[in-house]
């Protein structure tokens, strides 16, 4: 189309996104063009302007924008803003959201234009994601009309990342998340906010499809000698860290099983002298040249404390063995579905290279956020485990009760799963007991069905040394 004298154009018909390329009459290209996506105003709303930056990083710094009336950057809400390298497409907000996608540092604040919500929208570029996904998945919870969010690539995740009540996030196959730093509440993607105490942890309407988490970047515990303790200290040998606060956060574990039990946290560390305070007294105070391993424990995806109509459909979770978790017994889950569950169905799904494939528990009781303590109304089905400790776990531990059948704490239904080598767990002690675990653990469980099971297992699996029950 060509320009008349005063450089107008004849009006186009389209809609929504657009190629434009703008030429001089001697068919030189305009500077500035061309512009892939532009976006296309809908008849009526003529008013509305468009403003381009090349890059998400450059629009997040512009100070040019703004609400003030009558300038040349002036924006109003509704006029368009189009990102070239990204192809991102937003609207202007109101300057009084609450809720918007994301904003200029001069304080332009603007919602996704009816696309699809990716974490690339957010920042994202594949490192140290955290803060960029986490804010995709918030945003995508209060605007469920745009649909789930869309995770497209690899990323590392240096911590948690939160679900909120009606999340619904989708992964293209080979979208890993892969968790390089330990969480604050033991899984990876994870309910609490922040923790069972709050109400604020109580969601629902959660649904994931095919999700793609792995752990083979998660830390590694650390192996540290003991100089010298008491009860509620320990001075490592000069080989520990001399940075003040190094350990602070993570679990201590003394490896001669003489001081199970009980959750020992890392509450201060002093560098100079090498010392730890941590929660929970020792049983015993390990003696001088005693190994205590430093770390933490986290599964792949964790529910609980008053999650209710969850669903977790398909998907990949591998790499959260036993052996990389502090203490032993807690951790390695792929799926853990905690106290506090209702109405949960995991459907389909793999699972390799776990302590436990699916783990599930429910007491009677209540929380201090007024849910109850229970795991009624879970279903898991189709489902595959290959180099696991246990494909399922069912627990119903409480110490001020045994199992008396009650279907308000308990009611579980296992149906269609298949499983090569399962059955080890050939990590360190748990609490005092050299027991394997079994395929499938039922520990004070009730209200329990399993059905349509089929596996197989190596004549040399597990295969590693030393062995059981030790690694040490």
């Amino acid at each position: 189309i060509v320009a008349d004298a005063e450089g107008l154009f004849p009006a186009v018909w389209a809609r929504g996104e657009v190629k434009v390329n703008v030429t001089t009459a001697l068919g030189a290209t305009v500077p500035g063009y061309p512009q892939d996506p532009a976006m296309s105003v809908a008849y009526g709303a003529a008013g509305a302007k468009t403003f381009t930056f090349a890059t998400l990083a450059e629009f997040r710094a512009d100070t040019e924008l703004t609400y003030t009336a009558g300038l040349e950057n002036t924006v109003a809400p509704g006029d368009y803003i189009i990102i070239h390298q990204e192809g991102l497409s937003f609207t202007v907000a109101p300057s009084g959201s609450t809720t918007n996608a994301t904003a200029t540092a001069g304080g332009v604040k603007v919602n996704i234009a009816g696309s699809s919500v990716t974490p690339a929208m957010f920042g994202a570029d594949g490192v140290n994601d955290q803060a960029s996904i986490q804010a995709a998945w918030d945003y995508a919870a209060l605007h469920p009309e745009l649909g789930p969010v869309q995770m497209r690539g690899v990323s590392t995740v240096e911590g948690q990342l939160t679900l909120d009540s009606g999340a619904h996030v989708q992964w293209s196959q080979g979208s890993w998340l892969k968790q390089t730093d330990f969480s604050a509440t033991g899984s990876f993607v994870q309910t609490l906010d922040p923790n069972s105490s709050s109400a604020a942890s109580i969601k629902s309407g959660i649904l994931l499809e095919n999700p793609q988490i792995d752990g083979e970047l998660f830390p590694a515990p650390v192996a540290l000698i003991v100089a010298s303790s008491t009860a509620t200290t320990v001075t490592f040998t000069a080989a520990a860290s001399s940075v003040d606060g190094f350990y602070n956060g993570m679990c201590l574990e003394d490896t001669t099983a003489a001081n199970g039990g009980g959750l020992r946290i890392v509450t201060a560390y002093v560098g100079a002298t090498r010392t730890a305070t941590h929660t929970t007294p020792w049983v015993s105070n390990p003696l001088a040249t005693t190994v205590i391993l430093a770390g933490w424990n986290d599964n792949g995806i964790g529910l609980a404390a008053g999650i209710t109509n969850a669903t977790i459909r398909g998907g990949v979770v591998k790499n959260y063995p036993g052996n990389l978790q502090v203490p032993s017994g807690n951790g390695g889950k792929g799926i853990d579905v905690e106290q506090g569950g209702t109405d949960i169905l995991i459907d389909g799904g793999s699972f390799e290279n776990v302590d436990s494939a699916v783990f599930i528990q429910g007491i009677d009781g209540v929380m201090a956020n007024g849910a109850k303590k229970r795991a009624v109304g879970v279903r898991v089905a189709n489902i595959h485990a290959k180099n696991v400790g246990a494909a399922t776990v069912v627990a119903g531990i409480n110490t001020d009760a045994a199992p008396d059948g009650d279907s308000d704490d308990s009611m579980i239904v296992i149906s269609g799963m298949t499983y090569e080598n399962a059955g080890h767990a050939p990590w360190r002690l748990v609490l005092t007991d050299p027991q394997k675990s079994g395929v499938h653990v039922m520990a004070e469980a009730q209200n329990v069905s399993y059905a349509n099971i089929r596996g197989r297992n190596d004549a040399t699996y597990p295969g590693i040394s030393p062995g059981y029950p030790t690694d040490y």
